[in-house]
């Protein structure tokens, strides 16, 4: 809940290890375990799941990335390609 309410700000991998009372390797060990990925590869994963809810309540492209912690829209869109072609390859 910590980490997705700060979505649209920087967050660090360091932040979020901070948060949890953990060195960052202790942090990212465990996000491996649990997750399967890394902290920030989860934020991303977030970042975009958000992004996607945004734009499908109806906000443009712009304030769906701002609110989602995108530098702009164009970053949006990268990542959003970015998904698509990594699905594509499953």
């Amino acid at each position: 809940q910590w980490v997705r309410a700060r979505l649209a700000g920087p967050l660090a991998a360091g932040d979020l290890a901070e948060r949890a009372c953990l060195s960052e390797s202790q942090f990212r060990a465990r996000c491996l375990e649990a997750l399967g990925c890394g902290p920030m590869q989860w934020v991303r994963q977030l970042r975009l799941e958000q992004a996607c809810a945004l734009r499908g309540a109806g906000l443009g492209v712009a304030d769906a990335a701002r609110r989602s912690g995108y530098a702009s829209a164009s970053a949006l869109a990268a990542a959003l390609r970015r998904q698509a072609a990594g699905e594509t390859r499953r």
